[in-house]
């Protein structure tokens, strides 16, 4: 069982870092120890990318990319040069895809925003990955008609990077979502907690119980959870607190493991999990 799960943690790694950047074939073992060493290196120097579609003009965090939120090129964002922490040039890896840097193109599964030409956003999308002029009408450049949950239009929004330091110096959350390892930290994106996927306007009109009350990792958490009418925001919210409790409880295993002799008859707590 436990070869079993250090392949299930191998293949989850490899997506995480790599993506659909492989273009369906393994990458060569070098080059994919030189990502491990990237991600190791953001990890332990804390130079992870925060990634979000943001409201230019009230600052408002609409949506959080995650490592498989869409960019217009048609890749996710783990496929993307996630670890251009200093430039912010994450551009696509690809194979044939030129696509300079990620943008966020909202939807979900096959529905994306439209033009207000009225076609898709795959009907700008040049055969190199890039934006250009509409393939079935003479429209020269996607622009949408489409509004936020914000209430502001598509065009009053963009994808903005940002670093630890910025983000703590505006009192935004900078945590790695369940305490996880350097490759999913490294190319997670926005993700900080499970309910980090809640739409930002959900979080303006109703704060989140749990998660937005302090209660991270190390504090104490209310578990009277209030309810909420939206399912989605409920269920990353217990995924937050069953998180939180996972981590905690790891911690303490290794704390035991590592305060001195061990008491004799007393019982030996099993190794932590790997991250």
């Amino acid at each position: 069982m436990h070869a079993f799960g250090h392949h299930i943690d191998a293949y989850q790694e490899y997506n995480w870092l790599v993506g659909e950047a492989d273009g369906g074939s393994a990458l060569p073992q070098k080059d994919y120890d030189e990502l491990r060493r990237k991600a190791v290196r953001i990890h332990e120097e804390g130079t992870r990318l925060y990634v979000y579609w943001l409201n230019t003009s009230t600052g408002m965090e609409c949506y959080c990319v995650g490592p498989d939120s869409k960019c217009f090129c048609g890749h996710s964002y783990k496929a993307h040069a996630w670890y251009e922490v200093e430039t912010r040039k994450v551009y696509c890896r690809v194979p044939g895809c030129k696509c300079a840097c990620f943008k966020y193109v909202n939807g979900r599964g096959s529905q994306f925003i439209r033009c207000k030409c009225k076609h898709e956003h795959t009907d700008h999308r040049k055969k190199d990955g890039r934006m250009g002029a509409c393939s079935r009408c003479d429209c020269k450049k996607f622009d949408s008609h489409w509004r936020c949950p914000c209430g502001a239009v598509w065009g009053d929004h963009a994808t903005v990077f940002q670093s630890k330091a910025e983000r703590e110096a505006a009192g935004k959350p900078v945590e790695n979502v369940g305490k996880g390892g350097a490759a999913f930290e490294a190319a997670c994106g926005g993700i900080t907690r499970f309910s980090s996927l809640v739409s930002g306007v959900d979080r303006i009109e109703r704060p989140l119980p749990y998660t937005d009350r302090g209660s991270r990792f190390g504090q104490t958490a209310p578990h009277t959870l209030v309810p909420l009418a939206d399912d989605f925001a409920q269920r990353m919210v217990l995924w937050d607190s069953a998180s939180d409790v996972s981590a905690a409880r790891h911690a303490n295993m290794r704390r035991r493991q590592t305060s001195g002799p061990r008491i004799p008859g007393a019982l030996t707590a099993p190794g932590p999990a790997t991250a």
